[in-house]
């Protein structure tokens, strides 16, 4: 569980909870309820400021924020992550790795902005299974408009995993940082233009620009209603 893990780290690294406390500007009480699990994971931000306080390398960083996030969305088993993440008399010895879900969570399209921290994100949400390895944090969209046809029709649910470098003919979601909803469009990669492309010809394509109106949530790596891979 998340607060043994926290527990491995902090010991690891010979600090005490009242200095982990001021390191990330909380309170003593929030750090004791953490490790004893009175308290539920925190959000991506305390995490990381965690990881920071806790000089993880990226692996163990990762496998933070991937256990708090699992915690937090109620997505696992967790009895069986008790049972992989026993108490560990041997501070040097490696962590385990977590297992991905093969179940995510349906999302609405106002929840699917990259900017949303977990405690946005409804609990109990339906969700549905995956054949694809996705990471921890990928989630499922309806189709809601024509934009995609005749590849993606409205109703179709798509599964989105996490992707930072997509690459040209990759469907991807795409968020507006001005908070709009994101839209999903296929990345094409012309020289030095890319867009954002409807397979649709009555909508148009959106120029991409990493640096000023939108960034990539993810990519679609499997549409469940026809069950095809991409």
């Amino acid at each position: 569980m998340f607060n043994k893990i926290l527990t491995h780290h902090r010991e690891k690294a010979g600090i005490k909870k009242a200095d982990l406390a001021r390191k990330i500007d909380v309170s003593l009480t929030y750090i004791a309820s953490l490790e004893a699990g009175r308290q539920k994971p925190p959000t991506r931000e305390t995490c990381s400021k965690l990881a920071d306080a806790l000089t993880l390398n990226d692996h163990d960083r990762k496998e933070l924020l991937e256990l708090a996030v699992l915690e937090r969305m109620k997505t696992a088993d967790l009895e069986t992550i008790k049972n992989r993440f026993t108490k560990r008399n041997d501070r040097s010895s490696p962590l385990p790795q977590i297992d991905r879900p093969d179940k995510v969570s349906i999302l609405t399209w106002d929840n699917a902005n990259k900017k949303i921290t977990e405690d946005d994100i409804p609990i109990g949400l339906e969700g549905i299974r995956v054949d694809t390895k996705v990471k921890i944090n990928a989630f499922a969209l309806r189709i809601k408009d024509t934009s995609m046809t005749p590849e993606f029709q409205p109703g179709d649910i798509v599964v989105i995993d996490e992707c930072l470098s997509p690459k040209d003919g990759d469907f991807v979601l795409a968020s507006d940082v001005k908070g709009t909803e994101p839209v999903l469009r296929q990345f094409k990669d012309y020289n030095k233009t890319v867009f954002l492309h409807p397979l649709n010809a009555q909508f148009q394509d959106i120029v991409f620009d990493r640096q000023k109106r939108y960034m990539i949530t993810g990519k679609v790596v499997e549409r469940v209603a026809k069950v095809k891979k991409y």
